[in-house]
């Protein structure tokens, strides 16, 4: 064994390293093997290289097996299933066997050493980032690993899509040295044979710095120096100009298909990749061979973060994150646990296929429905999952064997933290192969899974969602990292049939296709034609071999809408099968944003045993952005009487249904009297004197009927331990706080799906009797370039057999997309009745109503409304009552409200809802349509009906006299019954009531809503101008003894004087509400 004098210290689990000497190192755990080859090198004036071998078998198996062991010219990919393949690798450059073959396990030292004279660790020649191979001479095993340096790297990387494809990877270390490593292929012939081509780097004009610059128009080489380049050569290279990479490196190499002949490897001593920083872009352009002056292609250079995601577990008291971080796809992933109370109920961890979904009904499982393990190798370890030592390298495992790989958890029941970090090779965050977005969940000793979390994605995304009505329903799910489109893209969905087929049907291909979809969805012949050609932005050309070139692991080489290709042919179930069919899969190559993206393009599933006369297209669907949604609370309001201060805001943001929702609270004028905070059933209304009661706004939001009383103290638990609505509970009291800013993560406080808190509200406690003290309406908030549609179904109509409203609320994104839409029920029978049924039945008709509406006879009341509005033509029959319900509410027919959510109870409470498929604009709107409810237990005979209509909103404030006894709530009243308008249509806003003019006077803020609030306002303002007024409808003259402060003082005083001030605020188009102010003196 040689000795040397360098002190090497590395602590690989945790990333530190301490070196008094230049070192090279590589770290394996692959082929049954583990441990590390280090390469040392005293000073620059020393040629020895010191090499120190400490490899052994984790398994423990005491057969001797003999290694030849090499440097090999590229790279080892980690995210491959065999990257240790000599073909992967590339040619051997320096065969280490010349200082003896490895033998594991040895004898004596565990650790050998050498000395070698040829090696090279800096410089042109220096071995930094290439790979070295182990070899068993007498069995099949493999081991490989990438040579690493312990300083801080700089990573680049440009993607090749137009004429060719594939990557070019730059990487910069502290010595300045760049390496890089090209794997380029034709994609425009599948005749073409590989060439050899000039490539350079250009620069983008300073007044050109988009992302859609085409390649005629690079026309500035790199050279920031105007290096004079006559004595440039591939020895030479800082007298050559930065950019001109075939005279420092030869001409480049393009392949006929991806493989071995495909790659080369470089070494730059002069091209710092500091210019990425720069203002101006980086491209690489290749020309055709044998035509220096015409471009053939160009790809943009890309400075590459390291990933860092983290699955954060806040669940059956548990809190906590794994972290897992990548520098790139040939660098190990870290792991980092950090897991609080796990007390040893936790013991097997694994990655599984899909990612949780946030909870829907008390009875859920979330931790069931993640699918298998996540193993895309196909790995058998079934003979290590019940082991609690490391039996293996990361490779014998499936890639989501997690505790195989690293050991199980902790199992002494008194340790409160748990802290680990471990090194994988075999865990990519890059990739198609990539575990971003799936989920990790905790198993009991048992097996019995526990909890679990998303892992999450680095970083803000776009979302984007295709969701198909007929003849199958469900979505397809798009994310990606926002503007990077040449990022990776996660592609998640489940299709089912509506037709009540109970039938699987199997490898259906499916693509992305150019257009949007038009009505041709419904057809039977020539369906879905209107989403024309198969989307191939770059002209990828096909032939014979493109089926077998095109794949998971090839997608460049793919049309990008050939997502069958890049994947797999998928499964379409029925909602009765006990099988999942559920795909998830990473895409290289797929746009959501910038010129390329697939928006407003189409899915199309095909049938490939489909009738000649339908065509092979049997379903399609339009992807639309899934906009992330936004609530603010910050109108508080009091109880009359009732001293309070309270300003700030509480804002929730959640991007879908798979995030937790990040919650930003920032209250001031606390003054320390404040204590607990909840989310209430129903939303704050402005005319009640006591708004926060119990009465108005009930109780806590509770949907999956926690019990509070056996539950952990605040801030103690985990969110999932606490009601859904209390915050309190969930991170801590307001006690004795002046004023309270902090952010807070909440998986189980949703502003999307059924469970929406949108539309309730938030009340603060004083701590003193636990009084409600403060409240808030939840509100959706809107931005400049969106519009906030508002409809309702008003039963004012005294003939009704029923009164009250249905309100429906949605945004609308400026592409055309759609949010959930809120509803809020306050329903009741007329008149004196107060009694409470249950189980009515409410859905949206075709047509409008009119005078059939009031018929007494119940058999023909309401059959002006058609039939059930069903524009998807949603089958009916057989099975549809057990598929349609709150956990498939796309089986539903879009007018079956009751079906997504439930029956309706009239007489009691208001009552808050959200819906994924009730849309207020487009060729499906409800608007204009008839809102049908039907007598109780679920009789389909019809109770009450009235038109949907938008909802305008319009404000007058008003100053009337006061009379003896004067109180808003009779004033209102009296109004009201003069004009025959319902309380809902016509509202005060009692916290901005206002006493002037010594008293004698009061100002009151009135809304008007509904179809005609504009008729409502008029009258109601001219009657209390003018004394009375005949009604536009019927000419009945009507008269008010209350009169407005203008008349009251001109009694008293002819020098009186009338200033009238009229403001109008228009806000977004179709809400439509418009402010009228008046002040009469």
């Amino acid at each position: 064994m040689m000795m040397f004098n360098c002190l090497i210290f590395l602590l690989l689990l945790s990333g530190l390293i301490i070196v008094d000497c230049f070192l090279l190192y590589a770290p394996i755990d692959s082929g049954g093997i583990r441990g590390n080859v280090t390469f040392s090198q005293q000073d620059d004036s020393s040629t020895d290289v010191h090499i120190s071998v400490y490899l052994y078998s984790p398994s423990g198996h005491h057969e001797t097996q003999q290694f030849d062991w090499a440097i090999h010219e590229f790279p080892a990919f980690f995210d491959l299933k065999n990257p240790c393949q000599a073909t992967e690798l590339g040619k051997s450059l320096y065969d280490l066997s010349r200082h003896g073959r490895i033998t594991i396990p040895n004898s004596g030292s565990q650790t050998l050493s050498f000395i070698d004279k040829n090696l090279r660790l800096k410089g042109p020649q220096t071995i930094w980032g290439r790979s070295i191979y182990l070899k068993s001479t007498n069995t099949s095993v493999r081991a490989c690993s990438n040579i690493m340096t312990t300083n801080k790297i700089k990573t680049a990387i440009a993607t090749f899509t137009e004429n060719v494809a594939g990557t070019i990877l730059f990487r910069e270390n502290e010595q300045q040295e760049t390496i890089i490593f090209s794997n380029l292929y034709y994609n425009i012939d599948e005749y073409r044979s590989g060439s050899r081509n000039d490539w350079k780097i250009m620069v983008t004009d300073i007044l050109d710095s988009n992302d859609h610059t085409k390649c005629n128009q690079l026309q500035i080489l790199l050279d920031p120096d105007n290096t004079p380049d006559s004595l440039c050569s591939t020895d030479d290279q800082r007298n050559c100009k930065i950019g001109d990479l075939s005279a420092k490196h030869g001409q480049i190499v393009v392949g006929n298909n991806n493989n071995r002949y495909s790659k080369k490897f470089f070494i730059d001593m002069h091209l710092p990749l500091d210019y990425l920083e720069s203002s101006r872009n980086l491209f690489v352009i290749i020309y055709w061979k044998n035509q220096n002056n015409k471009i053939m292609t160009c790809a943009k250079i890309t400075p590459l973060q390291s990933k860092e995601v983290r699955a954060h577990f806040d669940s059956d008291g548990v809190k906590g994150d794994i972290m897992l971080k990548q520098n790139y796809k040939i660098d190990p992933t870290i792991m980092t646990i950090k897991l609080d109370n796990l007390r040893g109920r936790g013991r097997y961890y694994y990655i599984h296929q899909f990612p949780i979904v946030q909870k829907q009904t008390k009875n859920d499982d979330l931790c069931g429905q993640v699918g298998d393990r996540y193993n895309p190798f196909n790995i058998d370890s079934s003979q290590n999952l019940t082991t609690t030592t490391i039996q293996d390298t990361n490779d014998q495992y499936e890639v989501g064997d997690l505790s195989g790989k690293h050991g199980t958890l902790s199992q002494i029941q008194d340790i409160q933290t748990y802290f680990n970090s471990h090194i994988d090779f075999n865990l990519p965050l890059f990739g198609v192969h990539s575990v971003v977005g799936r989920s990790i969940v905790i198993h009991k000793s048992d097996g019995q899974r526990w909890i679990c979390a998303n892992i999450a994605y680095p970083g803000q995304t776009i979302i984007a969602k295709a969701t198909f009505y007929y003849p199958i329903v469900g979505s397809i799910i798009f994310r990606q990292q926002i503007d990077e489109p040449l990022t990776e893209t996660t592609v998640l969905g489940e299709l089912f049939y509506a037709d009540g087929n109970q039938n699987i049907t199997r490898n259906h291909p499916w693509r992305i296709h150019v257009n949007n979809i038009g009505i041709d969805f419904y057809n039977w012949t020539k369906r879905c034609m209107s989403s024309g050609e198969n989307y191939n932005p770059f002209s990828i050309q096909t032939g014979r071999s493109y089926q077998s070139q095109c794949s998971l692991e090839n997608q460049l080489r793919c049309q990008v809408g050939d997502l069958f290709l890049k994947s797999k042919k998928i499964d379409i179930n029925h909602y009765l099968s006990n099988e999942r069919t559920a795909f998830f899969y990473t895409d290289t190559l797929l746009p959501l944003s910038g010129k390329y993206s697939i928006l407003s393009r189409s899915i199309v599933i095909e049938d490939e045993n489909a009738p000649q006369i339908r065509g092979k297209r049997m379903a399609c669907a339009t992807i639309r952005r899934s906009h992330p949604i936004t609530a603010v609370v910050n109108e508080w309001r009091s109880s009359a009487g009732i001293s309070a201060n309270i300003t700030g805001y509480i804002e929730m943001h959640q991007q879908s249904i798979f995030d937790e929702t990040k919650i930003k609270i920032n209250l001031r004028g606390l003054n320390k009297l404040a204590s607990g905070y909840h989310v209430h059933k129903a939303s704050v209304p402005i005319d009640k004197e006591f708004p926060c009661s119990g009465d108005v706004l009930y109780g806590h939001y509770n949907p999956f009927e926690i019990d509070s009383q056996i539950g952990p103290l605040p801030s103690i638990g985990s969110v999932d331990e606490y009601e859904t609505g209390d915050l309190s509970g969930k991170f801590g009291l307001l006690n004795n706080l002046a004023n309270f800013a902090n952010e807070y993560n909440d998986f189980s406080l949703p502003l999307k799906g059924i469970n929406s808190v949108i539309g309730r509200s938030i009340v603060i406690h004083r701590e003193e009797n636990n009084f409600r003290w403060s409240c808030a309406t939840i509100q959706p908030k809107v931005l400049k370039n969106e519009r906030e549609i508002i409809a309702i179904a008003s039963f004012d109509d005294i003939r009704n057999l029923i009164q009250g409203y249905v309100r429906f609320k949605q945004i609308e994104y400026r592409d055309g997309s759609m949010s959930d839409t809120w509803i809020e029920t306050y329903l009741s029978y007329r008149g004196s009745n107060k009694k409470i049924t249950y189980g009515h039945k409410w859905s949206v008709y075709v047509n409008q109503v009119g005078a059939d509406a009031y018929n007494q006879i119940d058999s023909v009341r309401c059959l002006a409304g058609g039939f059930l509005w069903n524009p998807y033509l949603t089958n009916m029959d057989k099975s549809y009552r057990h598929e349609c319900n709150p956990k498939h509410p796309l089986r539903c027919a879009l007018g079956d409200i009751s079906g997504r959510h439930e029956p309706l109870v009239i007489g009691g409470d208001r009552r808050v809802y959200s819906d994924i498929n009730l849309p207020l604009a487009g060729n499906n709107s409800i608007i204009n349509r008839a809102l049908v409810i039907t007598m109780q237990n679920q009789s389909d005979t019809a109770l009450a009906c009235t038109n949907i209509k938008l909802d305008k909103h319009l404000l007058s404030t008003i100053v009337v006299q006061k009379v003896p006894a004067f109180t808003v709530a009779k004033f209102m009243h009296h109004m009201r019954l003069k004009l025959n308008a319902s309380e809902w249509l016509i509202v005060p806003e009692i916290q901005k009531s206002k006493e002037i003019n010594n008293d004698e006077c009061i100002q009151i803020m009135v809304h008007f809503y509904g179809d005609e609030a504009w008729k409502l306002q008029s009258e109601f303002n001219n009657l209390i101008e003018y004394g009375s007024i005949r009604r536009t409808n019927n000419g009945e003259l009507i008269k008010t003894y209350y009169k407005s402060c203008k008349t009251a003082l001109l009694q008293h005083s002819s020098s009186s004087a009338a200033a009238i001030k009229v403001s109008i605020q228009l806000w977004l188009p179709t809400t439509l509400i418009l402010a009228v102010v008046v002040f009469l003196f």
